[in-house]
């Protein structure tokens, strides 16, 4: 019953640790991810920075240029309102994703932090169930494959030899009817060959007296006479009784409870070690008590 109780709390430290792998494959999945968006944000911030910082390179040379015409100086004028403009939201937006990207850091050493408490939870887990005794387990489980094997091999013995000896009493039930059959032939053969010799010596007395001479002719009884049916005495018909039919009579082995006893103690002590078996015949025989 410990044993049980072992091997299902191993089993749920096991789960449990599988959950935590898990668990650290999607943050780790999340940090790869997340430096993958910051690479990019950054890429994007210093292309927004060099856009940015080409636009107020030139609003400062339009600025210097003093030698153009009216015209140009208005066309310039709203072209660098218009540039400003897009400056301006381009500066938000630089502040937007530097902010952004602030958060994004924050996030990543939170994360970082929670993978190194999951790693070191993993070591210790990891520490802990190599300390475990795995070989005796392993021995255990070949064991139990190893009894299971015999008694799978038992069986099929047991189910060889019971389908021998099937075999073998099919045949004797075969020889026997014949024998029966022509032990039947024969009696109704000794039977016919009787009644004749009977009727032959009658009529012979009956020849050798002279006529209103009382024959007595020797009577048999149902004692004295074999019991055939269809014998006649004088004048009167007797029932004969009928031939008992051959009883064939079969003889099944008797179960060795030295052989039970022994079979038993040997399961008791396997369960006792924690080691299943099956239910197996208790004997080698299949035999039925007569």
């Amino acid at each position: 019953m410990e044993h049980y109780k072992d091997a299902r709390g191993k089993g749920v430290e096991r789960t449990e640790l599988e959950r935590t792998n898990a668990y650290a494959l999607s943050l780790l999945k999340d940090k790869r991810r997340l430096n993958a968006e910051l690479e990019s944000e950054r890429k994007l911030s210093r292309k927004l920075k060099e856009e940015c910082y080409d636009l107020r390179r030139r609003l400062r040379e339009r600025e210097t240029t003093g030698s153009e015409s009216a015209a140009c100086s208005n066309v310039n004028s709203l072209v660098s309102a218009s540039e400003e403009s897009r400056a301006d939201d381009l500066a938000d937006k630089i502040e937007a994703l530097e902010n952004s990207l602030r958060e994004s850091r924050a996030q990543i050493i939170s994360l970082e932090d929670h993978k190194t408490v999951l790693e070191s939870e993993i070591l210790r887990l990891a520490e802990e169930l190599g300390k475990d005794d795995s070989c005796s387990d392993l021995e255990l489980y070949v064991e139990q494959l190893s009894i299971y094997e015999n008694d799978f091999q038992k069986e099929k013995n047991d189910k060889e030899q019971a389908e021998s000896k099937v075999s073998a009493l099919t045949d004797q039930i075969t020889d026997c009817q014949e024998l029966i059959s022509t032990l039947t032939r024969e009696v109704d053969l000794y039977k016919n060959a009787f009644e004749r010799e009977r009727k032959d010596k009658e009529m012979a007395l009956m020849r050798e007296r002279p006529e209103g001479t009382l024959l007595n002719l020797p009577t048999y009884s149902q004692s004295g006479m074999p019991n055939f049916p269809g014998n006649i005495s004088g004048d009167q018909t007797r029932l004969a009784l009928p031939v008992p039919a051959p009883h064939l009579q079969v003889v099944y082995p008797i179960v060795d409870s030295g052989i039970q006893q022994q079979d038993s103690k040997r399961k008791r002590e396997l369960h006792r070690r924690g080691v299943l078996t099956r239910d197996t015949p208790d004997t080698t025989d299949f035999g039925y008590h007569s």
